[in-house]
């Protein structure tokens, strides 16, 4: 769990830097809404890494740990065909609810209301899922198939040092009032 919430938090705080390096790059001042300026404009967001942190604490690493055991006692074979089905169960069902959740807690972490969270995982749960049906079932195959059920978390949490970075920004970013288009074309590109 500590290492969940070193994980979560950590990475985090590279990605609001990358962010901001990001608006430097594209030009972006503060004086145009786009919080840029200057290198030495930047400041943490602290409550956004607290958040972060706390969600890998509550959520991922206990979450993950009895959904995997479960699969594992339920698919206790660790042939392809067996690998295959624990997969499909994580990236189908599992998947689509964690990322949900995930986008709902960090709506009312922000304090928003009901219709704005659900606006919020609207938004963001395509994108989101794009980007891990790109990255997760592979590691998920050889976690599966080749991993002991004790260390699968730390498969993941070292794959979640580089996926992290694209889930803090999708979920932090400014949602689009209109609709999640712009942010299905971002998330892609």
């Amino acid at each position: 769990m500590i290492t969940s919430a070193f994980v979560w938090g950590g990475i985090d705080l590279g990605t609001q830097r990358a962010e901001h390096e990001s608006t430097l790059l594209d030009g972006a001042s503060d004086d145009d809404g786009g919080g840029g300026g200057d290198e030495n404009d930047f400041k943490v967001e602290w409550p956004r890494v607290l958040r972060q942190a706390t969600f890998g604490v509550l959520v991922n690493a206990t979450v993950t740990h009895y959904w995997w055991g479960w699969l594992n006692s339920a698919l206790p074979l660790r042939t392809n065909g067996a690998t295959l089905a624990k997969v499909a169960a994580d990236q189908l069902f599992a998947a689509p609810i964690y990322y949900a959740c995930f986008h709902a807690y960090t709506g009312a972490a922000l304090g928003e209301s009901p219709p704005e969270i659900a606006q919020r995982v609207e938004q963001r749960l395509l994108p989101t899922m794009q980007g891990v049906w790109v990255v997760w079932p592979w590691v998920h195959f050889v976690n599966f198939k080749y991993v002991s059920v004790h260390n699968m978390l730390a498969v993941a949490q070292v794959t979640n040092l580089f996926f992290n970075v694209f889930v803090s920004h999708i979920g932090n970013k400014q949602m689009d009032t209109d609709s999640g288009e712009a942010m299905v074309s971002a998330a892609v590109t």
